[in-house]
């Protein structure tokens, strides 16, 4: 991904930045993961993974309430069909 440096930690960050202002929080969780084996210790990449980490799982739980809606709707529209 990165061809000059690729151990270079704070492009990955910054890297991880712009996908998740773009909405892109799978990628951003990969550039923050590739950041973090490089810089396991570094304070603001395992803050920003955290926060990330915290993204995705309030997208999921959004997703699997979207689809539970879906189900009882289309449940719901089959049972008022006349048979």
């Amino acid at each position: 991904m990165l061809n000059l440096d690729d151990k270079n930690v704070k492009a990955y960050y910054r890297l991880a930045q712009a996908y998740d202002h773009l909405g892109e929080t799978e990628k951003a969780l990969d550039s923050l993961e590739t950041a973090v084996k490089i810089s396991p210790n570094d304070v603001a990449i395992c803050r920003f993974l955290k926060e990330i980490h915290g993204k995705i799982q309030e997208q999921n739980r959004k997703h699997q309430l979207e689809q539970k809606r879906m189900a009882e709707a289309m449940a719901n529209r089959s049972r008022s069909i006349p048979q």
